[in-house]
């Protein structure tokens, strides 16, 4: 074998090395998979191309040309599942079909390697266009940005490519000479240069993702849903430490809840943990953000409120609890909470806002429960026997 058959099997063998990267991310990694099936199809189409056509140069163009036309089809629908939107399986494979026709008829009938390379490019680029209208919408991360950048300059390579090469002057090259040609170590050259672009690009893409994974998760209460107090106290500092932010602190105590678990189990706590997780991160969506403090304590930063807005929030959340439907074991049961309300100073410390909500929530709880208690104002809340509920101030 001599140093260029060497040199021309090593393309090949990377392109399959990192196809057994992406399969084995796959496992956990949406779009791996496709990205995987992708760079196999494309070392093997390589590593075709290396072998002398013979007598089957029409059928092995062909067969190059599809390996290739569905590597680009799979890349595309990774990038789909990546992004979770829908991959379209029948339109591309539409395209892969069309595409393939024209080719062939190129080279069956006339013989012409300009038009059948056209056809296979205009293809290809057409599936890079698909997969940048994936990405359309969500570019907020730089890596997002990067993927979407090289769909689009793949898309507009492949047919400036085709424009050159179909306005190239010199004689319409054939299957014999096409092999040899400048032309076709020029396409060669940027396929691969742009396939391993795309990889180490995606492979940022994997890790990065992983990172983020990893900060949601330790930032995460599994019971709730929502923040842990890591979580809650880091977003909290970034609000409240920036000059120009404000907002309210509402601190939030389930009432007896040890009762709670002590005569239903501890499979109805959960439920009331998970329950409340799930109505404050209602809120949340509209209002800021929600987390468990721990135990049966939680927390949601209203944005942009004062004390005032912020406990009228509070009674919000406290009625919405009230009249929450609880399936069995607590069928029959209302649950109520405790609410402290605190306003989050522009440029002040979490644990400063903190504790003056806290005072808050002790008096709510001193006072009766089922109530909310704001720094600036004291509002109470309280439910009268038989009553469904009254709200009266107090100085």
């Amino acid at each position: 074998m001599s140093e260029a058959d060497i040199l021309a099997w090593c393309v090949p063998l990377a392109l399959a090395a990192i196809s057994g990267v992406f399969l084995v991310l796959g496992v956990t990694v949406p779009g791996g998979v496709s990205w995987g099936i992708a760079y196999a199809l494309a070392a093997i189409g390589y590593a075709t191309a290396v072998f002398p056509g013979g007598d089957y140069g029409a059928a092995k163009a062909i067969f190059e040309d599809s390996l290739f036309l569905f590597a680009m089809m799979a890349m595309a629908r990774g990038i789909s599942q990546r992004f979770q939107r829908r991959p379209h399986d029948c339109a591309a494979l539409a395209v892969v079909a069309l595409t393939l026709v024209v080719a062939g008829l190129a080279l069956v009938f006339y013989d012409s390697v300009p038009t059948e390379i056209a056809a296979v490019q205009t293809g290809c680029a057409a599936f890079a266009l698909f997969a940048a209208t994936r990405m359309w919408g969500n570019l907020q991360k730089p890596v997002n940005r990067a993927l979407f950048a090289l769909a689009l300059l793949l898309a507009t390579n492949l047919l400036a490519q085709n424009v050159w090469f179909l306005l190239d002057p010199s004689p319409q090259l054939t299957m014999a000479d096409w092999r040899q040609s400048s032309w076709a170590f020029f396409f060669q050259l940027g396929g691969i240069a742009f396939g391993l672009l795309f990889a180490f690009t995606a492979l940022i893409a994997i890790g990065l993702d992983a990172v983020e994974r990893y900060r949601v998760s330790s930032e995460t209460d599994l019971l709730s849903g929502l923040l842990n107090r890591r979580g809650f106290e880091l977003q909290l500092r970034a609000a409240t430490e920036r000059r120009e932010a404000e907002g309210a602190l509402v601190l939030i105590d389930v009432d007896h809840f040890k009762a709670v678990n002590d005569r239903n189990g501890h499979a109805a706590g959960d439920m009331v943990i998970a329950g409340l997780g799930a109505l404050l991160g209602l809120f949340a969506d509209r209002l800021g953000f929600a987390g468990r403090m721990g135990g049966e304590e939680f927390a949601i930063f209203v944005e942009g409120a004062d004390t005032s807005a912020g406990a009228a929030r509070a009674l919000e959340i406290r009625e919405a609890l009230k009249g929450v439907a609880w399936p069995l074991p607590l069928v029959g049961i209302q649950i109520t909470a405790s609410f402290g309300v605190a306003a989050a100073r522009p440029g002040e410390s979490f644990e400063s806002a903190y504790r003056r909500a806290d005072d808050r929530l002790y008096q709510a709880k001193q006072a009766g429960r089922d109530c909310v208690i704001a720094a600036a104002m004291t509002v109470v809340a309280t439910r009268q026997p038989g009553a469904v509920g009254s709200i009266s101030r107090v100085a």
